[in-house]
């Protein structure tokens, strides 16, 4: 929950991309990563673990995704109707972009 006069501690993105650009953010403004503001992304690139801080993200499965959406869409073509849903785990990886917050 976010209220007024509470500011945000963590900002969570939809890729580590983001992530990133949002570190760069934080720093560009004179404030430090997981000091005053934890990121969070979600993907774990490559660079996610070279980038400093080391970016806290989620390795998302995204072969076994990759193949599952294959096996889908094959089976649709051949004639069955609607999709299915499936759930992945993904993989928390904590690295160096989250601390506790100050405030």
């Amino acid at each position: 929950l976010h209220y007024a006069d509470e500011p945000a501690t963590a900002f969570l993105a939809g890729n580590d991309l983001s992530a990133i650009g949002a570190m760069k953010a934080i720093v560009s403004l004179g404030y430090k990563v997981a000091e005053d503001f934890s990121v969070m992304g979600f993907d774990d690139i490559e660079i996610s673990q070279y980038f400093r801080p080391a970016l806290t993200t989620v390795r998302n499965p995204i072969a076994r995704q990759g193949i599952l959406a294959v096996d889908e869409l094959l089976a649709m073509i051949n004639g069955r109707v609607g999709g299915t849903e499936q759930v992945l785990d993904g993989e928390l990886v904590i690295r160096d972009s989250t601390g506790f917050a100050k405030h």
